[in-house]
């Protein structure tokens, strides 16, 4: 059964949502295990020699906005392509449509994926029980093991109320926790230097495969680390903690999307949690945050045989694979992907899910496509659920960077089409591009606004707030069909009314004289 129910927020109250967990380290980039706070996102591989952290952040963007994307020779073409496309030249029309209809963009851009944060121990010796997990009811990954008699264990977070992300580490025995701190080289531009006891990474995000290359947002990571009882020690590059028996490292980042000095937000979200709070009050704070959302929603889909309970998570998923019988282990994977719509989507948050959420492991934005907002399909996918799992909220950052979107829209309407209104096309950027995409095939399609639009009335649908309908979600909609209205023009056979021309992404067809064509009038 599904029922909603809202848990006040303590975390003795959680309901078991369950948790995720493995009996080795992480090696490749999706078994690593995923925490956010909405802005600020870790992949955590849990190595019993070296955490590694992949860290990434929304706004991290390359290139910049810009005024000159749509074809200035696109509003001219328009009717000619559409005249040979209605005429049955198909061919023909796809040709002109290359040449004169597709965007121009001078620096798309790209999310770019931040260096990895790398605690390396220096402890030396076999590790045996070793388990790593994510516990959906709290947001935490935790790691455990021994060595040479030693328990260690590991806790790991972002939090959205301290906007940090926090690494508590500690040894069973006093003293026994040594270990060194320092950011991985990436693939932007940056420099690493040390304060106090904070290590602090500075760089822009500059790449040329979807921007020129000097464009971008600048960006500054830092990490601080706090013992009570260890010695800290820092280095050009790095932190040194010694004989320690407990310590906690504080992460942060900033950057300057938005008008935002990078620097201003880590350093004094760092300088508070340090000072003023102790990790049992930041993981209070985070629980109190997070609670609420998680346990709006259960899922009861009968249980599984105990056997296959007490396996870890990889390895029931294999048996499951097999046409294994784990109904518990269906419902977990349910609240998995709330879990990640909460992680990578809160309410404040800068932007939206991007093509790889809130992570990015740097193959997006290092293939022909970009680490982008696909609104073909993509970006619609990543918030289908919010809405029917109790997280409307979690939508909140997509209605803002819809609205945004309107205003380049408007401008791409009058340039490209001669139409009142707004349109976007395939892709966009955190710069708010909305012409066409810059290929045959995939490029023209238009209905991306009215479509990601539908996610402004499906939360209408939800809550029936009247202001919410009246203030946003009308103006939005009443301007996409106004685009629309003015973007039919009759069939002359039948007389119908269609649109175009337009394409569906990916999809070609053969003309009656063998041409492979994409763009047609009325694309479905």
């Amino acid at each position: 059964m599904l029922s909603h129910q809202v848990i006040q927020p303590t975390p003795q109250t959680t309901i078991d949502a369950g948790r995720l967990w493995f009996t080795r380290p992480a090696t490749r980039w999706f078994e690593a295990l995923p925490i956010g706070n909405g802005r600020l996102g870790g992949m955590v591989y849990s190595g019993d020699q070296v955490e590694r952290i992949q860290l990434s952040e929304s706004t991290a963007w390359s290139g910049a906005p810009a005024t000159s994307d749509v074809s200035p020779t696109a509003l001219q073409f328009l009717p000619r392509v559409r005249e040979l496309l209605l005429a049955g030249r198909y061919a023909e029309a796809q040709q002109l449509a290359g040449e004169h209809l597709l965007g121009q963009p001078t620096s798309f851009g790209t999310n770019v994926p931040l260096p990895e944060l790398q605690i390396e121990f220096t402890a030396e010796g076999e590790t045996t029980e070793y388990t790593r997990s994510l516990d959906l009811n709290l947001a935490l990954v935790r790691t455990e093991f021994r060595r040479n008699g030693i328990t260690f264990t590991r806790e790991v977070f972002a939090s959205h109320t301290d906007d940090l992300i926090v690494v508590r580490l500690q040894s069973s025995t006093p003293g026994a926790l040594s270990f060194k701190v320092s950011f991985s080289d990436g693939v932007v531009p940056a420099e690493t230097s040390t304060e106090g006891h904070t290590v602090i990474l500075q760089g822009h995000a500059f790449e040329e495969l979807h921007s020129n290359g000097r464009q971008g947002t600048a960006f500054d990571v830092r990490a601080r680390a706090v013992s009570e009882d260890g010695n800290i020690q820092a280095g050009a590059d790095h932190l040194l903690v010694e004989n320690a028996t407990t310590a906690t490292v504080l992460i942060g980042a900033g950057t300057s999307w938005g008008g935002e000095t990078p620097a201003d937000r880590p350093s004094a979200r760092i300088e508070y949690a340090a000072s003023s709070l102790s990790y049992d009050g930041l993981l209070l704070r985070h629980a109190e945050d997070y609670v609420p959302l998680i346990n709006r929603v259960q899922l009861d889909l009968g249980r599984s045989d105990d056997s296959v309970r007490a396996l870890p998570t990889d390895e029931r998923r294999a048996l499951l694979a097999k046409d294994g019988e784990d109904p518990e282990l269906l419902a977990l994977y349910f609240q998995y992907g709330r879990y990640l719509t909460i992680a990578g989507s809160r309410e404040d948050s800068p932007l939206p899910l991007a093509l790889q959420g809130l992570w990015n492991d740097g193959r997006a934005s290092s293939a022909p496509w970009s680490n982008d907002f696909h609104l073909d399909i993509n970006t619609q996918q990543n918030y289908w659920a919010a809405e029917i799992t109790g997280l409307a909220e979690c939508q909140y950052p997509l209605f803002r960077f819809i609205n945004g979107l309107r205003e380049s829209g408007r401008r791409t309407a009058a340039e490209m089409y001669g139409a009142p209104g707004w349109v976007s096309h395939t892709v966009t950027n955190a710069w708010g591009y909305s012409a066409p995409g810059s290929g045959l095939g995939w490029g023209l399609h238009v209905t991306s606004g009215i479509w990601i639009s539908l996610q402004l009335w499906e939360h209408f649908e939800y809550n029936r707030n009247l202001g919410f309908l009246a203030e946003e979600a009308y103006p939005v909609l009443r301007d996409a069909a106004r685009f629309f209205l003015s973007y039919l023009v009759e069939e002359p056979t039948n007389g119908w009314l269609v649109s175009g021309p337009s394409d569906s992404p990916e999809n070609w067809y053969r003309s009656p004289d063998g041409e492979q064509c994409s763009i047609s009038m009325g694309a479905a």
